[in-house]
Formats: C-alpha cells, structure tokens, sequence
C-alpha cells in the first residue's frame, strides 16, 4: 500500500502493516538460550588524563563467535551508577572518547558499541543469505546488548 495514495480520513485510523512472524517470541526464546552465560569479555584499561573517569576498551564474545568492541566510560566512583548503552547510526561507528565524556560528567557511565557489520572495531562472523544485512543489523544489535549486561 503507498500511503501516499491514502485520503486524510483513511490515514488518521491507519495503523500500518505487521510483518511480524507468528514465532517471533520462539525465535528470540530460542537466540537468547544461545548466549552463553559466560560472557568470555576483556576490559583493558585506557590512559586516561581525567581525574574523576576512567575509560576502558571492552571486547567480549558476540554471537557467531564474532568479537564486539565497546568504549566503556564511567565516572571513578565506590557508588554504581547507571549505565547508557549509546549505538551510532547505521553503517557507522561509535563516537569519539571527548564526544562521550558529556556522560560521566553527568554522573553517568557509557557503552559506545561498533556494532559488528558497520564500520568501527568489531568483527563479524555471520554468514547471512541475500543482499541486505538490514534485519540482521538489529538481530546482532539486540543480542549483543542482551548478552553485555549478563553477569
């Protein structure tokens, strides 16, 4: 359907489409009993002029044993703090360390991921059928940002 072919009363109660599958609560069941609930992840600690934070390089084990990197910002602190988990755009990469220390400051600590098939550190593995990685994108996205908070 183009929407722009649509009349203003038939697009005020028009709700789009549903692509969803029928399995997609199987399927996203069956993605997160994949990851192991061992991280398998290395934190190499980065010099840093700062007083009040620390950064950090963060690798860990993707799916498809692919490795995804992460900048990892936090304010030095004894307290936890809240975590923001902070993606670039598509086909980019994570931010610049100076774009990311505005977090810390504000009592926050930050994961900048490369996401795996864009640009940036990580790698990608995944062996994917047809000429797009759209929907794979945010498959990987997903995943990755589930199994980073596993303990």
């Amino acid at each position: 359907m183009v929407i722009e072919n649509l009349k203003l009363e038939e697009l005020q109660v028009y709700l789009g489409r549903n692509e969803k599958p029928s399995d997609i609560d199987e399927f996203w069941n069956s993605e997160i009993n994949k990851l192991s609930s061992n991280p398998n992840y290395r934190l190499e600690k980065r010099n840093c002029s700062l007083q009040n934070i620390e950064c950090y390089d963060l690798y860990f084990e993707g799916t498809n044993q692919s490795e995804v990197y992460s900048k990892f910002v936090i304010p030095k602190s004894k307290d936890k703090v809240p975590i923001i988990f902070y993606f670039h755009g598509y086909q980019g990469q994570s931010r610049e360390w100076s774009e990311l220390l505005k977090f810390p400051a504000a009592g926050y600590g930050v994961v900048a991921m490369d996401v795996r098939g864009q640009a940036g550190k990580s790698t990608d593995f995944g062996k994917f059928e047809g000429n797009t990685v759209k929907g794979h994108i945010v498959r990987g996205v997903l995943l990755q940002s589930f199994k980073s908070t596993i303990k």
